[in-house]
């Protein structure tokens, strides 16, 4: 990760405690909060091992590219909050890039392991936004395991296949962006706007308006 314009990354200097970085937010001498966003930075997604105790990422709106690998977030044990929007980023849509884990409940999804079939959950709500990259693939069943997932977007990538019914066992989603891929197959019956849906031509079913009128109420 280089910082080409960065307003921020230019004042980190290690003579100086990193807690008066800029973008750097501590509690208790931890880092528990990283803010790059709109910072001109281009590269790869760097390496977050030195800083375990993260629970928030925002490095949107950057010029980052190359690909989201799982050994990037493996050691964030309390990472509820991962924003990557607005970049160039690009791999198969497979949720083990986030390995996300808490205590001993552990949910890698879209691979294999000895824990790919754990629930995840957490009191906190899961933020994930990697909407305007590059992602392709499909939208793995397992995502209906992070039982604490609040927001999705998965927006303006290049994603294929059908939307997960899995999707509806997230009672605490209150917000889902899919649209602006390339989506196809019936859209399970949840709670959500056409807007969620919308720019997936192979899409069909509720909540689209040529379907509603087949509904019956």
């Amino acid at each position: 990760m280089r910082q080409a314009f960065s307003t921020k990354l230019v004042h980190w200097n290690q003579s100086v405690d990193y807690y008066s970085w800029k973008g750097v937010y501590c509690s208790q001498g931890c880092v528990i909060g990283l803010d790059l966003s709109s910072e001109s930075i281009t590269g790869s997604i760097p390496s977050f091992s030195m800083a375990k105790n993260l629970t928030k990422i925002n490095i949107s709106h950057n010029h980052l590219t190359g690909q989201i690998t799982s050994t990037r977030w493996e050691v964030l044990l309390s990472l509820v909050n991962l924003d990557l929007r607005n970049n160039s980023l690009d791999n198969a849509f497979m949720l083990h890039v986030f390995v996300l884990r808490s205590n001993k409940f552990h949910v890698s999804l879209g691979c294999t392991g000895p824990n790919a079939n754990a629930a995840w959950s957490s009191s906190k709500e899961i933020v994930i936004d990697i909407s305007y990259n590059n992602l392709e693939g499909t939208i793995p069943e397992k995502i209906g395991r992070i039982y604490s997932l609040g927001v999705l977007n998965l927006s303006h990538n290049a994603l294929t296949g059908r939307i997960p019914p899995s999707l509806r066992k997230l009672n605490r989603l209150i917000s889902l962006d899919l649209s602006v891929n390339h989506l196809v197959g019936q859209i399970p019956r949840m709670r959500f706007p056409k807007t969620s849906y919308e720019g997936n031509e192979g899409l069909y079913g509720f909540p689209r308006h040529e379907e509603c009128k087949d509904l019956g109420s």
